[in-house]
């Protein structure tokens, strides 16, 4: 029973974790990524078919466009008017004009909503299932949603000043939280 077990965990970690899916293969269009290796024909194939369903236009303009990209990040000539190739996703998606770029804007704007893993998702289920037991079975919504954050965000310090400023200054109340001198 056991070596089936283990052979069967192998290989969900590989296929869930080793081998590359593509819809992360607009990667490549990264412009550190394509000033490292270039960007090939067969990449932006590559990126055109992944994010085919996403995208408006046709293929020859994905690619053109592509090409054009590429000529932004590796000329020498245009060296002197380019910035540095950013280090992080949300600067190569401000880099990327929307009037020049829209595709690989839109591309890369997929990429950086895409999630990593599920793990979060699923942390936020069971979160909910240990905070709504049956004692708990009447309360209201955004108790429950409040409780479950606090629940998922353990790590974060939580000033209990600042809370009870925020809920006094709310509204008037009978009970003076905060004295004004």
């Amino acid at each position: 029973m056991y070596l089936p077990f283990v052979d069967h965990l192998l290989v969900e970690l590989e296929t869930r974790l080793m081998q590359g899916h593509g819809r992360f293969c607009a990667q490549k269009l990264l412009p550190l990524k394509i000033q490292n290796d270039g960007l090939p024909r067969e990449s932006i194939n590559d990126v055109y078919q992944a994010i085919q369903a996403c995208l408006d236009v046709d293929e020859t303009i994905f690619v053109r466009e592509c090409e054009r990209w590429r000529m932004w990040w590796t000329d020498a000539t245009l060296a002197v008017n380019r910035p540095a190739a950013p280090a992080s996703l949300a600067e190569s998606i401000t880099l990327a004009s929307k009037a020049l770029y829209p595709s690989i804007r839109h591309c890369l704007t997929l990429l950086m909503v895409m999630p990593v893993s599920t793990a979060t998702a699923e942390r936020s289920f069971s979160v909910m299932r240990r905070v709504k037991t049956y004692l708990r079975s009447t309360m209201g919504t955004e108790r429950l949603s409040g409780l479950g954050l606090m629940n998922v965000y353990r790590d974060r310090e939580i000033s209990a000043e600042r809370v009870v400023d925020k809920f006094a200054n709310q509204q008037n109340r009978r009970l003076a939280f905060v004295f004004k001198v």
